[in-house]
This record gives structure tokens, sequence and C-alpha cells, in this order.
């Protein structure tokens, strides 16, 4: 056991080090819902949220693309019938509505899109072809749906094209936000400008009957989207009767980052001499934006959209959910547009909340995760918040709270998992505690290293 405890040492500190400085995150949790299918050769259709339906002929994937009946699909975009017309002649395909002209020709690549009286033409990687099983006339919809400012996305799972009119879905929206608008508000004065912040923390971890834990004092200076971040981490607890104390050092640990840019810098040398790295004085660099475009493809995240999305301080909640509708990844028939604006509601919405005196509180409950939003309010104004999560599903039970009062924060958080080996059931867990308080200031948090600092990158480093 002795052998491992230095590996479990440094992973301990590195966790800490991460941890301690994200104070908030978002959480994302699916919903089971009733999911469209279609097959390999007959692609299913879903046009904000619902299923279309296709009589005389269906949706077909040819050579890796996905056509669809001109006519019909015009018709289950809200075109008038006669509003869609075919040319012979000119082997030329129309549809018209109050906003748009559009006209594609059977064998060509371009579409031409009528707007105000202004035509803009664009190419486009397959042409539209008559169907000879059929004689039908066929568009891929991909380019057809982007020609109407629609949100187009593929559910390769279950073979479902998805187009969402976004416009159209958000002025069907009748919700409105005015709690959350009262909240942004109250979050934004510390969103901007120069803060520093001074607080504790505490973090005890067991691992099948062994026990870490982590405690120190923190100090941190933010100015818009830098970071400066410093603290001083004691260990304590015993790991096969070996005193931690004796065997890790208190490990001093800075933190200095720039959210626009995405770099976070590390460093601690301490952590570095027990990783027998060289030099000691390195600072191991972190980069978020990379990190997180990298997983975009299953996130549907990009750093950028997110930075958007974050540093809207100015926008009304309505924009914002604008923004996350306008740019959520479609690749799921069970989670499209009308999907993730009926879950904001659900949690967010004015009617989602109810009201004792002076609080309103919103919860709600997706397969076993129980989220509660408290907003506590003066005269009209937010003054403090209260987030809870609840969840005890196979095996993994948590229970974790944020809160806010004036310029006074405090979270704490449990978590386990539970899992049965030969029969004996073991417990991992982690439990965090962690408060400050945020003052205003007038210095400015450093937000890179010094000139000529080796910098190490901690992906590579992490990887390697």
């Amino acid at each position: 056991m002795k052998r491992f405890i230095r590996p479990l040492l440094c992973a301990t500190a590195l966790i800490a080090m991460l941890c301690v400085p994200s104070f908030a995150a978002g959480t994302a949790v699916p919903i089971s819902a009733p999911v469209t299918t279609g097959t390999a050769g007959n692609p299913a259709v879903l046009i904000n949220g619902e299923a279309a339906s296709f009589t005389d002929a269906a949706p077909k994937i040819m050579s890796g693309r996905t056509y669809i009946p001109f006519r019909a699909i015009f018709t289950a975009l809200g075109f008038a019938d006669d509003a869609i017309l075919w040319d012979a002649e000119t082997r030329t395909v129309t549809a018209e509505n109050e906003d748009v002209l559009i006209s594609m020709t059977i064998g060509e690549t371009k579409v031409n899109v009528t707007r105000d009286g202004a035509t803009t033409s664009f190419e486009t990687d397959a042409a539209p072809l008559v169907d000879s099983s059929s004689n039908r006339t066929y568009v891929p919809v991909r380019f057809v749906a982007e020609a109407m400012d629609y949100r187009v996305g593929w559910d390769s799972t279950n073979y479902v094209v998805i187009i969402d009119d976004v416009a159209a879905i958000l002025a069907a929206n009748t919700e409105t936000y005015e709690l959350m608008d009262a909240y942004l508000e109250y979050n934004n004065q510390y969103s901007v400008g120069k803060w520093s912040a001074a607080g504790a923390y505490t973090m005890e971890m067991g691992i099948a009957g062994e026990k870490l834990a982590v405690n120190g004092d923190y100090t941190m200076l933010t100015e818009n989207l830098a970071l400066e971040f410093e603290t001083a981490m004691s260990f304590s607890g015993t790991l096969d009767g070996t005193d931690v104390s004796t065997v890790i050092p208190t490990v001093n640990f800075t933190m200095l980052g720039d959210l626009e840019s995405g770099a976070l810098y590390f460093q601690s040398k301490e952590l570095l001499e027990m990783m027998e790295m060289t030099p000691t004085d390195a600072w191991l660099k972190l980069d978020m934006a990379a990190l997180l475009d990298s997983m975009s493809a299953t996130t549907g995240l990009t750093y950028a959209g997110l930075m958007t999305d974050a540093t809207a301080s100015n926008a009304s909640f309505a924009d914002q959910v604008a923004t996350m509708l306008e740019t959520l990844s479609l690749e799921s028939a069970s989670f499209t547009t009308s999907d993730m604006l009926a879950l904001i509601n659900s949690m967010y919405g004015d009617s989602a909340f109810t009201q004792n005196g002076s609080d309103y509180t919103s919860q709600i409950d997706m397969d076993g995760v129980v989220i509660s939003i408290t907003f506590t309010t003066s005269n009209g104004a937010v003054t403090g918040y209260k987030m809870a999560i609840a969840m005890d599903v196979d095996g993994v039970a948590m229970d974790m709270t944020m809160s806010m009062s004036g310029a006074n924060m405090d979270m704490s958080m449990y978590m386990s998992v539970s899992s049965a080996v030969d029969g004996v059931v073991y417990e991992t867990y982690i439990d965090m505690t962690m408060d400050g308080t945020y003052t205003s200031t007038s210095s400015s948090p450093a937000t890179k290293p010094p000139a000529g600092a080796t910098v190490i990158d901690l992906m590579g480093l992490l990887g390697a």
C-alpha cells in the first residue's frame, strides 16, 4: 500500500487545486422521452419537434445524402400547395411564401434564394433529382432547410433528420423570465470590475476505508474574465498506518488565468517535487478552449459559444435562451430545440417558481436527479440565491448546495460511489465545503506566468 501513497497524494492535490477555484458549474441531465425513429433506407423527419408524415413518397438516403420529396417537405414547412411549382421545360422546382422564394434545378447544385426582392445563390454538394421509382422530385433536405435559415441536424443512431425553425419556436414561447433577469442583475455586479475574495475550504476523500483530508485558506483577485488564485493546502489522515502529514508538506498553489482566451496556468513547487519533475518552479498550462472544442462533437459546446453565453452580462435571460437554442447541437431526436426550451422553462421560467414570503423556489426531478433554485428578494430585486442538487442513482449519490447572500458565498458537496468487489461493498466518497466573501478592490490579477518562466502543457503531461 505504501508505494501507492505518493501517486494518491499527487492525484488528490491535482483534484483539490482544480476543484477549489471552480465554485460554480453547470449541470446537464438527459431527459427520457419517446424517440422518433427511421431506417437506413427511409429516415424519419422531425420539424420543430413534431414528426412529419409523407404519403406517396418517403425520404431516402441516396449517395450518402438525405433526400426528401420536394413538395412534401415544403408543405410540411408551411408552404401553400399552389405555391410549390414544377417547371417541366426548365426542370426547375420553386417554393414561395411571403418571406422567401427558393428555386432549384434538377441536376444542378446551385440554389437561388430571394428575399425582399434580392436574390442570392449558393452551391451545394448535392443536386435535386427525379426518383425513377416514384417519378417524384427529390431535393437534399439539409440545403432546403438552410436556405430557409432553419437549423438542421441528423440523429445517426435513429436515422432522423431534425429541422428546427428557432425563430418560430421562440415566437410561440409565452414564458416570461422576470426572476431570472433579477438574478442576472444581482450576479453581474460581481462579474464586472475588480474584486477580491477570501475564504476557506475543506475536502475529505475516502477510498476503501482510507481517509485523506485537505484544508486551507485562499485569496482570489478577479477583473472581468481575469483570475488570480492563491492557497496553501494542508493534508491530514492516515493511509495504511502512515500519517500523510509526515509524507506530504503543505502545498502552496497558484493559478492564473484569462477566461477570454481559455488559458489557465498552475504552479506548485511542492507538487512538482512530489512528481519528481523539474524545474520545480515551472508552470502547468491547461488550454480549456482546446479541451472543450475537442469534445464539441459530443457535448455540442464550443468554448467560443460558452464564452458568448457567459459574457452576455447585458443580455436579458430571454436573449440568452435564444442564444442557447440557436447554438444547440441537433444530434438527438429526443432532444431537439423544442425539448431544450421546455427544459429551460420547466426550471427557469417564472411559472416554474413558487413563492413563499420573499423567497421564490423552482424544483425539477429528472430521472432521480433533483435540482432546486431559490431566490431571496427584496423590493423586487434578488439579494441572494441557493442552488441544490441531490441524486441517488445506480450507486452514485450526491448532495450539493451553492448559495450566496449579499457578498458572502458558501458551497458544500458530498458525493459517494458504492461498488461491490467479491461480495464486499466499498464506498468511495468526497466531502467538500467552501466559503468566501467578495470585496471591491483596485488591484488587478496577473493572467500569465512571468516572462522567461518554464511552461509545461498539462494535457500532454497527463497523457504521458
